[in-house]
């Protein structure tokens, strides 16, 4: 019984003596951007929290007004209100005046509790927001366009990596098709384009990767993997030597056209065919394994290239049956980086009428190119020959009447010709002197 008595006792007294704590009432402020470019908003959350139910607080947002203005919000800066919430939260928007810093706080705060109606003193805090003009921003962003690290997986690429070499080599077996082509940033600020899987042609094959610091400078990685070609054959087209591609896998798509063969120095070489223009097709590459295409007829080979669009798909070529339209005069243009003949009505126009097939169709035509688009559309003679039917009927009309208004003008100054002969031609006769005035002058003295 005493045993039970003094357990009591011990209780009671652990219970008298356990302290009380306050409870973690607290109303604090964040802000969606820690840096603002002077000119742009942003904005200051105050948010009220207890961890029971809460009747009412008061608080009083403060901020610098010489840094920031406030330019909308929730609720007032100065704020009381009811509420049964544990949690509640207001958010304003300020927008930055100059470059510097300001620090947004509370002050006058408190919360009371919904059911004891106790009131506490909530813990607070403060946030500085910095702020800077753009060009003050852009001089903190980084110039650094290295790489730490340049791969080839599976592979070794040579030289051996290094930020300040630009250029490096690698040459894989022909069963290669693809290679991944890794890399690193030296700043974590930089982007970094052309990684990742690549095909890979027969013969050399140069890829680029480009490192783009935050400020906008860029530095180039070269990457020259030779992929072994069996047997190479070697073509001289315009003095310039291509090797032929020998897989029709790494010929490109083309419209209407369907794989084939040719036989090129005794070597069946794979070729594309189209039924509707009847042109054979071979790829060539250069030196750094870009492949282009050209028309392969009995020894001759002619650039082969399609202009496309959302009406037609055209290739250009000689001109030598078009009839070419009255005011127009022969120039040369580039299309993607080939030099052909077209027809312009004057030397600053941007159109220009060019010769070509319709490679859907098989029909020959002249279209018109938009240099400044890159673009091709049919050239409709109906349309033109009207339009200029209707031009030479109104140059008839206008012609007429200013024919009309001349004829006009040279009857109206024939007539005042005429009218003012014929004033000059009357005989103006002086008026006689009466005797009597005569008479009268006699007797002056």
């Amino acid at each position: 019984m005493k045993r039970i008595k003094s357990i009591g006792f011990l209780l009671l007294g652990i219970i008298l003596f356990i302290p009380v704590f306050a409870k973690a009432d607290s109303i604090n402020v964040s802000s969606n951007k820690s840096s603002v470019i002077v000119g742009n908003n942003f904005n200051v959350s105050v948010k009220i929290t207890s961890p029971d139910a809460i009747g009412s607080f008061k608080y009083t947002l403060t901020y610098d007004s010489s840094v920031f203005k406030l330019v909308g919000g929730d609720k007032p800066i100065t704020y009381a209100d009811v509420t049964k919430d544990k949690s509640v939260t207001y958010t304003y928007t300020f927008k930055a005046l100059k470059s510097g810093s300001g620090t947004f706080g509370i002050k006058t705060s408190s919360i009371r509790d919904y059911v004891t109606e106790a009131e506490t003193n909530p813990t607070s805090n403060s946030i500085t927001v910095k702020t800077m003009t753009q060009a003050e921003l852009e001089a903190t962003y980084s110039k650094n366009a290295d790489l730490k690290v340049l791969s080839v997986d599976g592979y070794e690429i040579t030289p051996a990596f290094d930020k300040d070499t630009l250029e490096y080599s690698l040459t894989v077996p022909n069963d290669v098709e693809k290679v991944t082509i890794s890399a690193a940033k030296a700043d974590n600020t930089a982007t970094i384009n052309g990684t990742g899987e690549k095909d890979l042609v027969e013969g050399n094959n140069k890829f680029e990767v480009v490192v783009t610091a935050q400020k906008g400078n860029t530095k180039t990685y070269v990457l020259n993997i030779e992929r072994k070609e069996l047997d190479p054959i070697y073509v001289e087209i315009d003095k310039v030597t291509y090797s032929l591609v020998r897989k029709a896998a790494n010929l490109p798509e083309l419209t209407g056209f369907s794989e084939t063969t040719v036989t090129i120095s005794e070597t069946e070489i794979p070729a594309l065919y189209s039924e509707i223009t009847k042109y054979t097709v071979v790829g060539v590459k250069d030196g750094e394994g870009k492949v282009y295409t050209y028309i392969y007829n009995d020894g001759k080979y002619q650039k082969y290239f399609e202009i496309n669009t959302s009406q037609v798909k055209v290739f250009i070529k000689n001109p030598a049956k078009a009839i070419i339209p009255d005011g127009y005069t022969k120039t040369t243009i580039k299309i993607n980086e080939v030099e052909v003949a077209a027809y312009k009505l004057n030397k600053d126009s941007k159109r220009y009428l060019v010769y070509g097939v319709n490679v859907e169709t098989g029909d020959e035509s002249l279209f018109i190119y938009d240099s400044e688009l890159n673009s091709i559309t049919t050239y409709d003679d109906e349309y033109i020959n009207t339009l200029n039917d209707k031009c030479q009927k109104l140059l008839y009309v206008s012609l007429f009447f200013i024919a009309l208004f001349l004829i006009t003008m040279i009857s109206f100054i024939i007539y005042i010709i005429k009218k003012n002969k014929k004033v000059k031609n009357v005989v103006v006769e002086k008026p006689k002197k009466s005797k009597k005035k005569k008479d009268d002058e006699d007797f002056i003295i």
